[in-house]
């Protein structure tokens, strides 16, 4: 008999590939969450060092303190965006984890179904030898009580 060969190699090779593209999605996703929750603690630790320098109650001029306060809202409209951006990225990264997810429980799946195929095989290989080995063994049998006689 032949040697094993899966019929469906090239589909087990396409969802191996598949799993790994989704190993770097989840990399690079994992990357831009961290870079905007970094954002954010920049711009939440900026929001807090200004609310700081308002409570020490220092004199500042008219001027200065509407500056301060424009200042102050820009960051805190900063800090709102910056929180739905952190948000829409870890979406995004329960996204990849999914699609990763489901990309190995697919490659799993063809692999295990490689496996059984191989097992399968070699059951028949098996079975084939023993039939000929049987064959054998009566041949000689038969060989050996004709000579006897």
């Amino acid at each position: 008999m032949r040697d094993f060969k899966f019929k469906m190699e090239k589909v087990l090779q396409f969802r191996l590939a598949a799993e790994e593209k989704a190993k770097h999605d989840l990399a690079g996703s994992l990357a831009n969450l961290k870079t905007d929750e970094a954002r954010l603690h920049l711009f939440r630790q900026e929001l807090d060092s200004r609310q700081q320098i308002i409570e020490a109650g220092t004199q500042v001029d008219l001027n200065q303190a509407l500056l301060e306060a424009d200042y102050r809202h820009y960051l805190e409209g900063m800090v709102t965006r910056q929180t739905a951006e952190v948000a829409r990225s870890s979406q995004e990264v329960q996204a990849t984890r999914d699609s990763l997810l489901t990309a190995v429980q697919d490659r799993r799946v063809m692999g295990s179904l490689k496996e059984k195929q191989r097992g399968y095989h070699d059951y028949l290989v098996r079975r084939l030898e023993q039939r000929d080995l049987d064959e054998i063994g009566g041949n000689l049998f038969l060989r050996h009580t004709r000579e006897a006689e």
